[in-house]
């Protein structure tokens, strides 16, 4: 007599839940679903010291900070914008002037994004997200394996910005 009958059906739908949420699929989604407007990031922002202990510790390539560097990321209303912060691929410290814009995440329009094209030895695009945490707008920079939504976070320091270089 088998004791177990049931228990056929069970191990295949317990392996298939752990293989699912061990890829993230169910992860929760912590990206901003509401229309940001250019206002809201026009600004200085700065990078929280939590992500940057997140950077140090990424076992694929952790990055090595230096003295005296911030990272920071300046919006301009003319669309110009200042990248001087952390970059990956390789990781490393990227300070570059570019351009920024407003946009959606393409495979969901409700996530706004800010697209930034930078010059430095070519070109280089990065795709950043928004989401609240204590009413306030966070910037997040996606970082390591997509599939772990892990992402380097930036606050609003200031809504001042200094003029475009020239």
């Amino acid at each position: 007599m088998n004791c177990f009958p049931k228990m056929k059906h069970i191990v295949p739908a317990i392996a298939i839940t752990l293989l699912v949420a061990g890829c993230g699929l169910f992860s929760r989604d912590i990206r901003l679903k509401r229309e940001v407007a250019a206002k809201e990031v026009i600004g200085v922002w700065s990078l929280r010291t939590e992500s940057l202990a997140t950077a140090k510790k990424d076992s694929t390539q952790p990055y090595q900070e230096q003295a005296g560097r911030n990272h920071e990321i300046e919006f301009r209303a003319d669309g110009t914008c200042h990248f001087g912060s952390i970059s990956q691929m390789p990781t490393d410290y990227l300070d570059s002037k570019g351009m920024w814009q407003l946009s959606h995440d393409f495979k969901n329009k409700k996530i706004p994004q800010v697209d930034i094209l930078i010059y430095k030895g070519g070109s280089y695009a990065l795709a950043l997200y928004f989401t609240e945490q204590e009413g306030k707008l966070v910037l997040l920079q996606p970082w390591g394996v997509p599939d772990k939504r892990e992402f380097l976070k930036y606050e609003k320091k200031t809504d001042k910005t200094t003029p475009p270089a020239q």
